[in-house]
């Protein structure tokens, strides 16, 4: 009896560790498992963002596009994230660590994203490059740490799983010795254990397997991004099909080959390759154009060599991608071409050729006919309103058909009269049509002066007054007046081939005019830069200052050019008016001019700021561009701004007050037209458009802006809002 109670003692022990080692399996199988691939899997979505705001830069795919690819990507990463926090049994400040720096990418992906919308790819490029490699360090360094700690954790409960086994089976043996039955089925349930365990092993290092082919399918597949990889030693250990089809190589030609012997057979020298890769191994990446001759003719390349690091941080070889964008860069030479020749279709026409922007009226371009019609400079004509051409009491009348005619579409033909500078109406005939610039809506009109038409079919009437009970000269008149009509309708009829032709090559330029309008800065802006890096020292001074302005001259229009798009973008690309909070508007405009406040020791007070209907956006524009002014035109003392606001006659009139240089009473009016200065850009920076965008905003709104100053005395700038 002593002997069988030890026994079942003995197995009631077995069965006790055979449960404990069966939650122990699910530990080390189930959730590493689950984990593994969350892990894997998010990084894939990172790479894909990252995949996708590339072809965006590229303009391989529209910008609303990516958005929306990107808006998905985030709630499937959201969903893994969720996945990796109830399952992961370690510390939860490496879930902490992996979820930062993910948000931490998308928040990059989706703030470039914004500036190829809102200030251009130059903008999308810069933040790109400066942004781009610390991110994604972040988010492979915090995911490699949570696989290697869920992997040494798994292999911790593996350890502890078979000592519990070692424990039972020496048991079991013992139970086996008192009865031989026991033993057996011990012995079958160890066995079946065991196999759990390894099954566990299996599966685990599956995952891995699993997402690492996964990889290997996305540089395979990838269709128009060639994709190449080094080891330590510079040998290509990667070349997917893409880099075969672009560069005309077959994969074993480069696979196993130095980076150096691939370079020789493409004819690039050493000297070169050797400091491309110096660059990389001291900066992270470096992103280049080159020229390769093809069977088609000579292609353009855009190349980015980063660094590979391990977890380590250690330099393990190189990554390169390569994209062709031959076609957009021919496309950038026929769009200066087309340009050009639109330019000189528009100054060669003897006719005015005006044209203005279909949603708010405003003249956009106008030749110089336009100018000798009506006795004003282009300068002047560019940014007036197109009823303003006519005489002040026929203007609304005029407004409302362009409104009527724009929402008809097509063309149309109409007789008016336009007034010139100096008061004189001229009757014209107007032939106008709407067409599309990109996503803008324009209206081009070919204006011709009819002068001496009306003052000979006047005449025709005072001859047809003064006819006499004779029919010969009755005759001989009406044979004037078919000759001169016959005379007159083929002058018309000339005219309006002209002018149908005229139109015609207007809309062609206009197609063409659409696409990629900034492309030609970007490439002088990028080979100016890149002489610059390349020839360093290696110039005199005189050489190096020319490249030096010859840069600031590129970079000074691109910032000029973004900033028009931004002025123009006002009425074009404005959010919808909805109830805000002006509190939270300007609590935003502090937090974006922190670092500026900071560095002036200004210091800036409010009124309490009402709520209001308003477009959310270019309401923080508006007042960030105001206080930032304040910043700029300081005077000796500290700035001191504050921010006002009070009712009147259904307006909210806000106003923003300095103690800066102020203004002289002769400027106060020029201050608010586009890129008129009155200080030099070497004195105080910028493009001269902020007080601009100002004024389109509060026009937006229902209401104006204004100032009001003396200089040495400080300003106040006034704009009113509709209020709700």
């Amino acid at each position: 009896m002593g002997l069988f109670a030890v026994v079942v003692l003995v197995g009631y022990a077995a069965l006790e560790r055979l449960h404990t080692l069966s939650g122990l399996t699910g530990q080390i199988y189930h959730q590493p498992y689950l984990v593994t691939n969350a892990v894997m899997r998010l990084r894939d979505q990172a790479t894909r963002m990252h995949l996708d705001v590339m072809e965006m830069l590229h303009e391989l795919m529209g910008v609303d596009a990516v958005a929306v690819r990107l808006e998905g990507l985030e709630a499937e990463m959201r969903v893994e994230l969720r996945v990796i926090q109830e399952r992961y049994p370690g510390d939860p400040v490496d879930v902490r660590a992996l979820h930062d720096a993910v948000v931490g990418w998308s928040a990059l992906c989706r703030d470039i994203v914004t500036a190829q919308r809102d200030r251009g790819g130059q903008a999308a490029f810069r933040m790109m490059g400066l942004e781009h490699e610390p991110r994604w360090q972040r988010v492979s360094a915090s995911s490699e740490t949570l696989l290697q700690r869920v992997h040494h954790q798994a292999g911790v409960l593996q350890e502890r799983a078979e000592e519990e086994m070692q424990l039972i089976f020496r048991v079991g043996g013992g139970v086996v010795l008192v009865i031989f039955g026991g033993g057996i089925w011990l012995a079958w349930l160890l066995t079946r254990r065991l196999h759990v365990s390894e099954l566990a092993r299996r599966h685990t290092q599956s995952a891995f397997l699993e997402q690492a082919t996964l990889l290997e399918n996305l540089v395979l597949t990838a269709t128009d991004l060639a994709i190449g990889a080094t080891d330590e030693i510079l040998v290509v250990r990667i070349c997917n099909p893409a880099a075969e089809r672009m560069f005309g190589v077959r994969m074993e030609e480069v696979v196993g080959h130095t980076v150096w012997e691939v370079a020789d057979r493409f004819g690039v020298q050493r000297a070169r390759v050797d400091t491309l890769l110096g660059r990389v191994a001291k900066l992270g990446a470096e992103l280049f154009e080159t020229r390769h001759a093809t069977a088609q003719g000579e292609r353009i390349y855009e190349v980015r060599i980063s660094s590979i690091l391990d977890r380590s941080r250690r330099n393990v070889g190189y990554q390169f991608l390569a994209r062709d964008v031959t076609e957009a860069r021919n496309a950038a030479m026929r769009l200066a071409r087309s340009e050009e020749k639109f330019r000189m279709l528009m100054e060669s026409a003897r006719d005015a050729i005006l044209v203005a922007d279909a949603e708010s009226g405003l003249i956009l371009d106008a030749n110089r006919m336009a100018a000798t019609l009506l006795q004003r400079p282009v300068t002047e004509l560019i940014g007036m309103h197109q009823s303003q051409l006519h005489p002040p009491e026929e203007r609304e009348r005029y407004r409302e058909t362009f409104h009527a005619q724009v929402l008809a579409g097509g063309g149309f033909v109409t007789n008016v009269c336009v007034i010139n500078s100096l008061g004189a109406r001229i009757p014209v005939e107007i032939n106008a049509g709407v067409i599309r610039l990109g996503e803008q809506r324009v209206i081009q009109g070919i204006f011709r002066d009819v002068t001496e038409r009306q003052q000979a079919e006047q005449a025709l009437r005072w001859a047809m007054d003064s006819l006499t009970v004779e029919i010969a000269e009755r005759k001989r008149v009406e044979e004037a007046l078919r000759q001169l009509n016959d005379s007159l309708e083929k002058r018309v009829a000339e005219r309006t081939l002209e002018l149908e032709r005229s139109n015609r090559d207007l809309q062609q330029f206009a197609h063409v005019a659409s696409h990629d309008l900034q492309e030609p800065l970007r490439q002088v802006s990028g080979f100016a830069q890149l002489l610059a890096r390349r020839y360093q020292g290696q110039l005199d001074a005189k050489a190096e200052q020319f490249i030096d302005y010859m840069v600031e001259g590129t970079q000074h229009m691109q910032e000029l050019i973004e900033a028009l798009l931004s002025f123009s973008r006002v009425q074009t690309h404005g959010g919808p008016l909805a109830e805000i909070s002006c509190e939270r508007v300007l609590d935003q405009v502090m937090r974006n001019l922190a670092t500026a406040i900071a560095q002036s020791g200004a210091t800036i007070t409010r009124d309490r700021l009402p709520d209001i209907r308003a477009d959310s956006f270019q309401l923080v524009r508006m007042f960030q561009n105001l206080i930032s002014n304040a910043i700029k035109f300081r005077g000796a003392e500290l700035p001191r701004i504050h921010v006002g606001v009070e009712e009147i006659e259904g307006f909210w009139r806000f106003s923003v007050r300095d103690n800066g240089i102020g203004i002289a009473e002769r400027h106060r009016e020029r201050i608010f037209i586009i890129f008129q200065r009155l200080h030099t850009r070497a004195t105080h920076p910028g493009t001269g458009i902020g007080l601009a965008i100002c004024k389109r905003i509060a026009e937006r709104h229902g209401g104006t802006i204004w100032v009001e100053s003396e200089p040495g005395q400080g300003s106040v700038f006034y704009f009113t809002i509709q209020r709700l």
